[in-house]
């Protein structure tokens, strides 16, 4: 714990910080769901769990990041507390009426019944074939089926699934409040065809022009950093290259460092030695790359964020003033390669390595590719 905190040059005054955000600030949002986290996990059980508290944000985040409208996923997280308005769940808040489904006028209409299980929904069932094998039946808590879900099947098919149950809410809705009755058997294909469209729109738009590194426009010389983490040794491998207007290295270096620092920090700190790099060979004015965009984000926000990582920041926002950093800038892990590589070599060095005008003879290949064309 102790070798995670990184270290600033300033004397820094203390500060709080709330370690279950990237930027360290705590608000209302984030400490209720880490209170209904710590909730569930203690649900059942006699005590705290801290495996039940880590399962359980685990679980959340894989609901929270797959790919669909965020009005999709805050429905789905109402199923999953169980505050739609179906019929039923109307009725357990003191409301009498009657509780039987108005599509198939059977079964009582449950979350679980509403979104899945209800015999007009056969086809739409038949349709999604990946939840073929996936039990059920209307007795089942709909939490316990979305929980289901998520731990068995791929994001892709989630996403699916997400935009079929919301899309059978929504007839629903059209059903009791406008008596429309609309045919849901085409919802899958629907789906499938419009997502096979973004795709080819985007392998196209891929195509158009390969991503590859690009000299500075100025002139001036450029710095790529990059970090990689070896936990099994607690090792942070710090890649360095600097390249002039025309693309050759001026400079490169691979770096170890014996520490247990999250990403973010490591990529921060990748950046912080790569300009001090750059000063000491006298290789100044400068751009900066690095495929770390949240740490690319606060740098250019120019704000000090209460989180660890805000140390390193407020180095890098200090050298930057002194050295005459032109901008920080975010490119992606293909464009990154060099530095990447150099970071990777890092990790299985003794002592660290400087390069002028040079580059470790294996990385001729992905040098000779930053040249202009």
């Amino acid at each position: 714990m102790i070798l995670s905190i990184p270290l600033s040059s300033a004397i820094l005054d203390d500060y709080l910080t709330w370690h279950y955000t990237s930027d360290g600030v705590y608000t209302d949002r984030n400490g209720y769901n880490m209170g209904m986290s710590l909730i569930e996990a203690n649900s059942g059980s006699g005590g705290p769990s801290r495996s039940g508290f880590q399962s359980s944000v685990s679980w959340w985040k894989a609901f929270w990041r797959i790919d669909v409208p965020y009005k999709i996923k805050v429905f789905l997280w109402k199923a999953y507390h169980h505050w739609l308005p179906t019929e039923a769940n109307i009725a357990k808040r003191g409301v009498h009426l009657d509780v039987t489904c108005a599509s198939c006028s059977r079964c009582p209409e449950t979350t679980i019944h509403s979104l899945w299980g209800c015999a007009k929904l056969k086809e739409v069932r038949v349709e999604c074939g990946f939840m073929k094998g996936h039990w059920w039946d209307n007795n089942l808590q709909f939490l316990n089926f979305l929980i289901s879900a998520v731990q068995s099947l791929r994001d892709d098919d989630l996403a699916l699934l997400w935009v079929v149950l919301w899309r059978i809410w929504f007839t629903r809705n059209q059903l009791i409040h406008t008596n429309m009755v609309d045919d849901l058997k085409n919802v899958v294909a629907a789906y499938k065809a419009a997502n096979a469209y973004v795709v080819d729109d985007q392998r196209c738009l891929g195509t158009i022009e390969e991503a590859r590194w690009r000299p500075p426009t100025k002139p001036m010389y450029k710095i790529n950093t990059d970090a990689s983490i070896q936990t099994q040794s607690n090792c942070i491998g710090v890649g360095i290259v600097i390249h002039d207007r025309s693309g050759w290295v001026m400079g490169s270096s691979a770096q170890r460092i014996q520490a247990c620092f999250t990403p973010q920090i490591a990529k921060a700190i990748a950046i912080l030695r790569g300009v001090d790099f750059a000063r000491d060979m006298g290789l100044l004015p400068d751009v900066v790359e690095s495929d770390a965009l949240g740490v690319v984000k606060h740098i250019n926000d120019g704000t000090i964020i209460s989180a660890d990582v805000g140390l390193v920041l407020s180095d890098i926002l200090h050298i930057m003033c002194l050295v005459g950093i032109e901008s920080v800038l975010f490119v992606s892990r293909k464009v990154n390669m060099v530095a990447h590589y150099l970071s990777k070599m890092a990790l299985a060095i003794d002592q660290d390595r400087f390069w002028v005008e040079e580059f470790p003879p294996d990385m001729g290949n992905l040098v000779q590719k930053n040249l202009p064309m």
